[in-house]
């Protein structure tokens, strides 16, 4: 178990985050797996909070910040389907209220680049991005 892997084990006394994701339905496995999810999505809402209550400028500091949570792969350790929330950024453009489901038709890098054109980062491209997130992004 490698060092990042450690952290649901300390916290909670229970396996590895990545024997956590594999362990399926067998000794409590869902039940630690939600138990750990329900913990990390608690922090960012602890961390939005904190961020929505700090004034700045013509906003609030989560109004001037670009959130982007989730994991970097779905089922099978592949990375599209993703499961990820962008939150935040309302004075970047980020337009706010949506579920969209892109299957698999962009490349995660879309993302990414969209991000950086809204924090002001000149930039033509980011990895094998080829696009920006135009219904994201204002």
């Amino acid at each position: 178990m490698g060092i990042a892997d450690t952290f649901p084990s300390i916290l909670f006394e229970m396996g590895g985050h990545h024997g956590l994701s594999h362990s399926g339905n067998s000794e409590g496995g869902y039940l630690n797996w939600s138990r750990y999810d329900q913990f990390l999505n608690s922090r960012l809402a602890y961390f939005m909070n904190r961020l929505e209550n700090i004034q700045e400028g013509n906003g609030t500091a989560l109004d001037n910040t670009i959130l982007l949570y989730g994991s970097g792969c779905s089922s099978t350790h592949n990375f599209k389907n993703l499961p990820l929330i962008l939150a935040g950024g309302k004075n970047m453009g980020l337009k706010h209220g949506s579920y969209i489901n892109y299957e698999d038709k962009l490349p995660m890098n879309n993302m990414h680049y969209s991000i950086l054109k809204a924090l002001g980062i000149k930039v033509d491209s980011f990895g094998d991005s080829n696009g920006t997130l135009t219904e994201i992004f204002g």
